[in-house]
């Protein structure tokens, strides 16, 4: 199911924002259902509502799918080249409080870059580890920065939205309105649509979540001239009812509902959490 289905009165012609609140019955997908930030971008609440989820067995899958954020070298490299160069331009005319957190930012960046630039220094190294987010902070030696409040600076400045105009603007000044050729497979390749700093803040998220949520994958390439293979550091939730909690509490009720619900008791652990 793709679309959202509303039951509205009759000659109703409300933008879906507006007609939401007005629905009787609202059909949408797991990724709009799941996530607190789409439900609020389509002004969606489930407040005292009656929450059917069919295929229910597959919901701790798709938690884990939207909560998982993958931050590559890359991506790395360009939000904060995005970051240095809204610095250089605009640095005098911000206020205090913007400059703070954009230094706490830029740190945060170029001590993850330099974190993903290292390379293992014999064969017998590891190119991969598994941490927890504190260990990971402990590790980068940023323990002393909020990633809660950057998070809620980021989200409330939209600097991410900002940058991604600002570099396109940037970028048609010194190149003009020249299209490159770009491999989409390439794992280098940046889409011009999303802005490096979203991915950045996801994962800052992630980084403010509690250790017992998930951990962070660091990957290494092994070859370091293999192209297809770069640096990366991936959020894998392992405890999707934390991710499903909101909707429990929020919901009058939530019906679980599946051909293929058994064995229930595994599947409502992942769901609901330990009874």
């Amino acid at each position: 199911m793709h679309n959202i289905h509303k039951t509205l009165p009759k000659n109703c012609s409300l933008p879906p924002q507006e007609s939401i609140p007005g629905a009787e019955v609202v059909v949408l997908p797991y990724s709009l259902l799941l996530s607190q930030a789409s439900q609020a971008s389509i002004g969606l609440s489930l407040r005292n509502a009656l929450v059917v989820i069919d295929e229910a067995h597959n919901i701790p899958e798709a938690l884990c799918n939207i909560s998982s954020v993958k931050l590559t070298l890359p991506i790395v490299q360009a939000a904060s080249s995005q970051v240095n160069s809204y610095l250089s331009r605009y640095s005098v005319r911000l206020a205090g409080r913007n400059l703070f957190y954009l230094s706490q930012i830029r740190r945060c960046l170029h001590t993850i870059r330099s974190y993903l630039s290292q390379q293992p220094s014999s064969k017998l190294d590891k190119t991969s580890r598994m941490l927890s987010t504190t260990e990971l902070i402990f590790t980068l030696k940023l323990d002393n920065i909020n990633f809660v409040k950057i998070d809620r600076y980021l989200t409330k400045s939209r600097l991410p939205q900002k940058l991604l105009g600002f570099m396109q603007v940037v970028n048609m000044e010194a190149t003009g309105d020249q299209k490159e050729a770009i491999d989409e497979n390439d794992p280098r390749f940046l889409s011009k649509h999303v802005s490096p700093l979203s991915i950045v803040q996801k994962f800052f998220e992630c980084l403010s979540r509690s250790h017992n949520e998930g951990k962070i994958a660091v990957d290494w390439p092994a070859n370091v001239n293999e192209v297809m293979s770069i640096p990366t550091l991936r959020y894998v939730l392992l405890n999707p009812s934390a991710k499903f909690t909101h909707i429990l509490q929020e919901a009058h009720s939530v019906v679980l509902a599946g051909g293929t619900m058994r064995p229930f008791s595994h599947i409502a652990c992942e769901i609901l959490g330990p009874s």
